[in-house]
């Protein structure tokens, strides 16, 4: 068997001089990587923000804050999801809008986007879930003071003198009339139906608080989503208002080449009228 080693290897190093071939890296075993696509790009800070404020919501101790902070910060994290919201919205729609692309990668964008958009509404109930939770707490650490704080009306004060103390039991050691009693029942009796009705009313507010967070969260989707139905009805008008100019210029040139095909008829007419007028004249 012949040994063609020299010939392959000088082979190789013609085809390495010649014009518009780079040379060859030995160092690298594979092909260099392509840049990555401007929505891969965007699609990975969009999920990274997502992720970020998912973390937040799980690992920050919302307990150890005052109610101002914890309202900062269910404010910031609302403000950054919808506009996450708002960039997926707007990346789909650059998604759909390109034309450059083939339509396996067209499809492959526009799953990726329903993905962020998935993930985007888990986080955003989490937040809406935590947000009911700790209004509830409140509400819950509310009522518990006040009821703490109703017998500190009647019970003694501590710092009072020994005269006080000496005055407390000898009203006390004095024996009530039927009416005192009677009036003590009457209002204690107000003074509960009062508690309770502010109880009730408390918990009512509190529940109309939640329900109103939540219909404040289904009212912004609901705009994004108006917002996406709008876009595609301005895209589709586009398209007809495209459409219909298309229509009226072939309409154009439909009646111009009937009025082309009237003016053939009219001249072959003449031309036949012309001849037989020869003829008849030419041959009496």
């Amino acid at each position: 068997m012949v040994d063609i080693t020299e010939q392959f290897r000088s082979c190789l190093s013609d085809i390495s001089r010649r014009p518009g071939i780079e040379p060859l890296d030995k160092d690298r075993i594979l092909k260099p990587r392509k840049p990555p696509h401007t929505f891969s790009v965007q699609a990975r800070s969009i999920l990274g923000d997502i992720n970020k404020v998912d973390r937040f919501l799980k690992e920050e101790n919302m307990s150890d804050l005052s109610s101002e902070e914890r309202d900062e910060i269910e404010n910031g994290a609302l403000s950054l999801l919808r506009t996450t919201k708002l960039l997926i919205t707007k990346l789909k729609k650059d998604v759909d809008n390109t034309s450059n692309i083939g339509s396996q990668v067209k499809t492959h964008f526009l799953g990726v986007g329903e993905v962020l958009d998935k993930k985007l509404k888990d986080v955003s109930k989490n937040f809406t879930k935590q947000k009911e939770i700790r209004l509830e707490s409140m509400g819950m650490t509310r009522e518990m003071s006040r009821l703490h704080d109703g017998p500190s009306l009647f019970s003694p004060d501590p710092h009072n003198n020994e005269t006080g103390y000496a005055e407390d039991e000898e009203y006390l050691e004095e024996e009530l009339s039927p009416d005192e009693i009677q009036l003590f029942q009457k209002e204690n009796a107000t003074m509960y139906e009062e508690l309770r009705k502010t109880q009730t009313e408390v918990q009512s507010i509190e529940n109309k608080v939640v329900k109103i967070a939540e219909l404040q969260e289904l009212f912004s989707e609901k705009i994004l989503e108006q917002k996406d139905d709008i876009d595609l009805v301005s895209r589709n008008a586009l398209a007809a208002s495209e459409n219909i100019k298309d229509g009226n210029e072939e309409l154009r040139k439909a009646i111009q080449n009937k009025a082309s095909i009237r003016v053939y008829i009219l001249f072959s007419l003449l031309v036949l009228s012309f001849s037989l007028l020869f003829l008849d004249w030419y041959n009496p």
